[in-house]
């Protein structure tokens, strides 16, 4: 535990900044899946115990509410920004903005 703490703490996690909903730095969501793939390691070892199936499908439909709210806070966003610059007739950030969220074509 000790080396891991200070292998985050002299290393630092990736830091990734791209045009994704997906912020994969964000702590209290990696905490969140780490400990559902605890519960998921834990379940299988011990099959007939319904108390870890529980946890571990709670923690499932916990993770996957967050993710959810994450992709639509995201979206909600970017339908804002693009809406402002056809808005204020800005067609140069309303194509960048189209671009970044449907890619390339």
């Amino acid at each position: 535990k000790t080396i891991s703490e200070t292998t985050k703490e002299v290393l630092r996690p990736k830091i990734h900044v791209h045009q994704e909903w997906f912020d994969e730095n964000n702590e209290s969501i990696s905490t969140a899946i780490q400990a559902k793939n605890n519960a998921y390691i834990e379940w299988p070892n011990d099959l007939s115990s319904v108390s870890k199936k529980d946890k571990f499908k709670h923690l499932q439909s916990k993770v996957q509410l967050e993710l959810r709210k994450m992709q639509d806070l995201w979206w909600q966003r970017k339908a804002e920004d693009i809406q402002h610059y056809a808005g204020t007739h800005n067609t140069g950030k309303f194509f960048n903005a189209l671009k970044m969220v449907y890619g390339p074509s």
